[in-house]
C-alpha cells in the first residue's frame, strides 16, 4: 500500500502554527478562568503569556500575518464551530440552556474583571427566558439577595448608572 500526501510543504506548516497558537491561547485562557475560581497557577501566567505571543510571532514570521481573528475566536469555542451551533435547532432544550448559562456567566465573569457594568447586567440575565431559571431582579421581590460580582462587590442586576 502507498499512500500520498495531498497536502503541500505550506498547508503542513500553516496547520501546524494553527495548532501552536490555538494551544498557547487555550492554556493561557484555561489557567486564567481556573484563576477567577480561586484554582489555577497564577506563577505560569508570564510563561503562557510569553508562549502565546511567540506562537503568534512564529505564525506572523512564517506566512506573513499573524492569526485570524476569527482563528483566534474559533480556539476559544466550548461548543464548535458556527453552522454546528446552527443545528441546534434539533438538539435537547437542556443543552441549549446549559451552553447559554455557562456562555452568561462567562460574561459576567468577565465583566466583573473589567467592571463594566451593562455587560455584567447582560451576563447575569443571559439564559433567564428558559423555564425555572428566575431572572435576578425577581429575586429581590422575594426578600432574596442579589448575586454580586465577587471582584467588585456590586450587585450584578445595578444599572450602569446606579
Amino acid at each position: 500500500m502507498h499512500l500520498v500526501s495531498q497536502n503541500t510543504e505550506e498547508e503542513i506548516s500553516r496547520y501546524r502554527l494553527q495548532v501552536q497558537v490555538r494551544s498557547a491561547i487555550r492554556q493561557l485562557s484555561e489557567n486564567i478562568l481556573h484563576m477567577t475560581g480561586g484554582a489555577g497557577n497564577p506563577e505560569r501566567i508570564g510563561l503562557q503569556t510569553i508562549g502565546l505571543l511567540q506562537a503568534m510571532q512564529d505564525h506572523r514570521d512564517a506566512l506573513g500575518c499573524y492569526p485570524d481573528p476569527d482563528e483566534l475566536r474559533a480556539s476559544l469555542s466550548l461548543w464548535g464551530s458556527e453552522p454546528q451551533r446552527r443545528g441546534e435547532r434539533d438538539a435537547a432544550p437542556n443543552s441549549i440552556m446549559t451552553r447559554e448559562t455557562v456562555e452568561g456567566a462567562l460574561q459576567l465573569a468577565a465583566s466583573c474583571l473589567s467592571e463594566r457594568r451593562m455587560q455584567e447586567a447582560a451576563g447575569a440575565t443571559e439564559g433567564a427566558g428558559f423555564q425555572g431559571v428566575e431572572e435576578p431582579r425577581s429575586l429581590a421581590a422575594t426578600g432574596t439577595p442579589r448575586p454580586t460580582c465577587p471582584a467588585t462587590q456590586k450587585s450584578a442586576c445595578e444599572r450602569p448608572d446606579a
